[in-house]
Order: structure tokens, then sequence, then C-alpha cells
């Protein structure tokens, strides 16, 4: 995030569409700044305080990790949760940042 800064896909969202595939999407990965603020809000809106965002679907849906000890694997390695604002539920989305955006290069030809 603080190399790259932040990104914008929102092709991921038509190519699940159009495939019709049974997964989320992820149309911002937030700048650190940003990744702070949406934490704090989405904490004050219900979303754990154990899950820190990265980012977001096309609905507003924080994408992120739940906190480790500093002893803990690299935070890439840690599962992807996703936090649904409209029902307050969270669920696991991904094994880890690395298999969540394999999932996205395997089953999305042209994003």
């Amino acid at each position: 995030m603080r190399l790259h800064g932040s990104v914008y896909t929102p092709g991921i969202l038509a190519a699940i569409v159009d495939l019709n595939l049974d997964h989320d999407d992820i149309q911002n990965i937030v700048t650190v700044t940003e990744a702070v603020e949406g934490t704090k809000a989405y904490w004050s809106a219900g979303m754990p305080d154990d899950i820190i965002g990265f980012g977001n679907d096309c609905m507003g849906n924080m994408v992120g990790f739940k906190r480790k000890p500093r002893s803990a694997s690299r935070p890439d390695d840690l599962p992807v949760w996703f936090f649904d604002h409209d029902f307050v539920t969270v669920k696991k989305l991904a094994g880890s940042f690395d298999r969540l955006l394999d999932w996205y290069v395997r089953n999305i030809e042209a994003i």
C-alpha cells in the first residue's frame, strides 16, 4: 500500500457478473491513510475491532485482515476477511492475500 498507493479495479465486478461467478469483488485497495480512517469508521458501524481494512467492494463493504501478534505470519499470509456493513457480518474471503489474488487471476481472464 505504501509502495504502490491505491488501486481501483471496477473491472473485477463486471467480469464476475459476466462470467456468472459466485465470489465477492474488490473494487479498491486503499492508501494507508484511507485504511486507517476507513477501519475506524467501520468499527463504529459494527465491524469487529480485530479487523483492519485494506480495501472495499463495489458496495462499500470492507475487506481486511484480523489483527495478529507481531510474532504471527506475515500479514499477506493471513486470511482475508469480508465485513458486510448491511448485515453486520464477517466471513472469510480467502486463506491469504496471495490466494485471493490467485483466485482472480485463475478465474477472470481479462479485467
